[in-house]
């Protein structure tokens, strides 16, 4: 119990810290919204160009998106399942197991042509701000868009939003919960139960990157 309600207390230090996070139009992965426009400050991962002049950014901030149902029948799974990635070709293993193992992975497109944010010359690793960007739903995924309007804009490593969000997600994996996501707080539903009660609670990406092929482990999904 006691280690429950500790667990329960870090959690909403966390989510006051995320509340924190910049101005009223400045929004963490955690509480994007489907077709309003806000800002995101983001690590860059990855970019790809995933057909002839259309660039996909691959952005995370160490924080969850919300979870979204999934309209589709059992049935239709069989003849049209639906996609597992927003992107034609599937990224590689050997770049995904570069993306951190905590943290919602965010695909983000950009109108055909246009070229004026130069979406071609952003390097991976590099913290940005997306100012007036929009998010949609597509086969039950977040999908990023970038507009004629959006504006991006570098951020040094130093900046204190830079600082403040690595910070938020070091204590994050630090917990004893860490992989658990933040959908889940204050605590899991125990809907069925295991013979493991200590197995360790991981991420997908964990599961992606353990060397051993058998492994015991729990997950949310």
């Amino acid at each position: 119990m006691h280690a429950k309600l500790a667990h329960v207390g870090h959690l909403s230090s966390f989510i006051v810290e995320i509340k924190k996070f910049g101005s009223n139009n400045d929004l963490s992965l955690k509480e994007i919204r489907e077709g309003e426009r806000f800002n995101l400050i983001v690590k860059v991962l990855h970019i790809s160009e995933v057909i002839k002049d259309e660039w996909m950014l691959f952005v995370w901030d160490g924080t969850d998106a919300p979870p979204l149902p999934i309209e589709t029948k059992l049935e239709d799974e069989t003849e049209n399942p639906l996609p597992l990635q927003l992107e034609p070709c599937p990224v590689s293993r050997d770049i995904l197991c570069t993306f951190p193992a905590v943290g919602t992975v965010l695909r983000v497109i950009v109108d055909q042509g246009d070229e004026k944010l130069g979406l071609h010359l952003v390097k991976a690793g590099r913290w940005v701000k997306l100012s007036n960007i929009k998010c949609e739903v597509r086969d039950g995924l977040w999908r990023g868009v970038l507009m004629p309007f959006t504006k991006l804009r570098y951020l040094p490593d130093d900046d204190d939003l830079i600082i403040h969000c690595q910070r938020i997600y070091d204590e994050r994996v630090a917990s004893k919960w860490r992989r658990m996501p933040l959908l889940s707080f204050p605590w899991p539903s125990y809907i069925t139960e295991t013979g493991y009660p200590d197995v360790p609670f991981v991420t997908l990406m964990n599961v992606l990157n353990y060397t051993e092929v058998l492994h015991l482990f729990s997950t949310s999904i």
